[in-house]
């Protein structure tokens, strides 16, 4: 039995197919620290720094001793030939290509240098390397030393390759399909010019030109107000060219000639290459939600198992956790998908909803078709998507819908892949039309909440503050975004009270429950995006409805008479919030309001506007 080591992402072992990801303990950061130096010694200082830090324990010695014991055991009883000696001085571990991503990633990345020259190759041999990454490594391994020494190098070595890989794409005149890979690494590595300049340079020669400048005014704002400096001279040099119309881009493939026949031609790219597993890194501190998840697994194995077509929504509340969930079960049912895990972000950089034929011209160039070679419009896209992965084994997460209408193009035609789907609306024409299933997130409990922020603050601190804990897992509503933020303000600040940030926090909640300007960062910002996909008079009776006291029920009776309506009209507006998770609906004709939804309504209803 053969066993298998993932590093390139939250740590995990692969047992006969199985991934199993590390728990975070401290034998835990011994086999990753071992990880990253495979196959060299590695020196018992070193483990005690990764470990324990500057301060081991009398004991340091004799309890490293058994982590690494223990760790053998482990090992020897799923894979023999993969062991961790003992050395003057230290500990190594066997480790290979065949089952380590690291070493994987390597050999493919060395291989690709191989092909200098070979620009087809090259590329080819970095996308596979490139796309072993899981998201940030050993993202659920406790320890500093790692953060800090060991990790900003694996990532270094990613973001070089990823650089070059887009120079050969855009060599190769493949500038349109990295479109969407160029925004995601600019947003995650802002301070990275390359990828700006690269960005840049695809949207003009894909004839952009308002949105490569549109890109050179963020990097140049981003650039001057974080660092205080100007763009490079390869940047400024490109804005030139663009404003002066120096460099031709190349035009748009012409309209095609409509023909109503049947779905068109699919005409693959190239072999589609590796598997892709595009998943976000799971949330390392998830607590809770264990029976949903329990029955979300058992639904999805059902349903593959019967043929049955898989589509499940999740939705609530935005700051609810959607996502996170999402992620999690996802991660949890890899080895069922032999064609890998599609991640898709529904909704752009600004929140806003992107056009489902943005979204089906990514899908179509990663399941390996060239989009200019299907007739424009929605729904040819569509059928040529859905005819290129029809003997497909996927699971794609999508993640925050609008609405009901930029989905239905994205869904596949025949089962065997899967669906999961996050939103704030409700869909129920998914449901009806689909037999989807459909899950409502609540909010976590209390001792859930105050688990939450144990993990973030410490048991310790938690336990000496209990009250003040416990009022401000109230005051952010028991929602885990909240509780995040609110936790990771009390953690940057050394010697920050519990108690302290909760006064500051109570004097201006609408403003101060957000992280710098990152709009996914701020509470109030995605209910401002909520409430700017409602209908105006939906809108009207959100804001209406901040006059009442907190806390308080209402009945579409109440409503009518205030407002001079009918019955059925409140109804239906109400109707309309509760599908958008802005009310909570208790029984028939009666509402609420989440505790933190009625303080934004009361903050906008006094503005009179959605900032958004």
């Amino acid at each position: 039995m053969a066993i298998e080591f993932r590093v390139l992402g939250p740590a995990e072992i692969v047992i006969s197919g199985k991934s199993v990801v590390l728990p975070s303990n401290k034998p835990s950061i011994v086999l990753a620290t071992l990880l990253l130096h495979p196959n060299e010694i590695v020196a018992v200082d070193r483990l005690y720094d990764t470990i324990w830090g500057e301060r081991p324990p009398a004991s340091a010695r004799a309890t490293l001793q058994t982590y690494v014991m223990r760790l053998r055991q482990l090992l020897v009883k799923f894979d023999d030939k993969c062991a961790i000696s003992t050395s003057p001085g230290g500990y190594s571990i066997t480790a290979t290509a065949a089952n380590l991503d690291l070493l994987k990633f390597r050999e493919l990345r060395d291989r690709a240098r191989d092909f200098r020259g070979e620009p087809e190759e090259e590329s080819l041999y970095l996308g596979q390397a490139l796309s072993l990454w899981r998201g940030t490594p050993l993202a659920n391994i406790p320890s500093d030393t790692l953060v800090r020494d060991g990790i900003p190098q694996l990532a270094e070595e990613r973001l070089e390759a990823a650089e070059r890989r887009f120079e050969l794409e855009l060599a190769l005149g493949r500038h349109r399909t990295i479109i969407g890979e160029l925004r995601a690494y600019t947003a995650a590595h802002r301070e990275r010019e390359q990828f700006w300049e690269q960005l840049i340079d695809a949207l003009y020669r894909s004839a952009r030109q308002a949105e490569a400048l549109e890109e050179y005014a963020k990097v140049k704002q981003y650039l001057h107000d974080e660092l205080g400096v100007d763009p490079c001279r390869r940047l400024q040099e490109l804005e030139v060219k663009i404003l002066r119309g120096e460099q031709q881009p190349e035009a748009p493939p012409a309209e095609p000639v409509r023909t109503v026949a049947a779905p068109p031609a699919v005409t693959p790219i190239a072999d589609p290459g590796p598997r892709l597993y595009q998943l976000p890194p799971e949330v390392a501190d998830f607590v809770g939600r264990e029976q949903l998840v329990h029955d979300l697994l058992a639904d999805v194995r059902h349903d593959l198992s019967t043929g049955r077509p898989s589509l499940t929504l999740i939705h609530g509340a935005a700051g609810i956790g959607k996502s996170a969930l999402t992620v999690r079960v996802a991660h949890r049912l890899r080895n069922l998908f032999s064609d890998g895990q599609w991640y898709v972000q529904l909704s752009g950089a600004d929140s806003r909803p992107r056009s489902p034929l943005d979204i089906l011209e990514e899908l179509l160039v990663t399941a390996g078709v060239d989009p200019h070679a299907v007739p424009c419009g929605l729904a040819a896209r569509a059928a040529a998507f859905r005819s290129a992965i029809a003997d497909r084994k996927i699971l794609f997460l999508f993640d925050d819908a609008a609405d009901a209408q930029q989905v239905w193009p994205l869904l596949p035609g025949t089962p065997g892949s899967t669906v999961l789907l996050t939103s704030r609306m409700r869909m129920t024409e998914l449901t009806a039309l689909l037999s989807s299933r459909s899950h409502l997130l609540p909010p976590l409990d209390p001792a859930q909440s105050l688990e939450l922020l144990r993990l973030f603050l410490g048991r310790g601190a938690v336990r000496m503050e209990h009250s003040s804990a416990v009022e401000l897992a109230e005051l952010c509503g028991h929602l885990p975004l909240a509780l995040r933020i609110a936790a990771a303000q009390i953690s940057g600040l050394p010697g920050q009270r519990i108690s302290h940030h909760l006064n500051w926090l109570r004097a201006d909640v609408p403003r101060r429950m957000s992280i710098g300007h990152h709009p996914r960062l701020s509470l109030f910002h995605l209910f401002d995006v909520s409430l700017a996909r409602l209908s105006e008079a939906a809108r009207a009776l959100f804001l209406r409805l901040g006059h009442l006291p907190a806390g308080s029920e209402f009945t579409v009776r109440d409503l009518a008479a205030g407002l001079d309506a009918t019955g059925d009209e409140i109804e239906l507006l109400l109707g309309e919030l509760r599908d958008a998770s802005m009310v909570l609906y208790l029984a028939p004709g009666r509402y609420a309001l989440h505790s933190l939804v009625h303080i934004y309504a009361a903050f906008r209803c006094v503005e009179g506007a959605v900032a958004v």
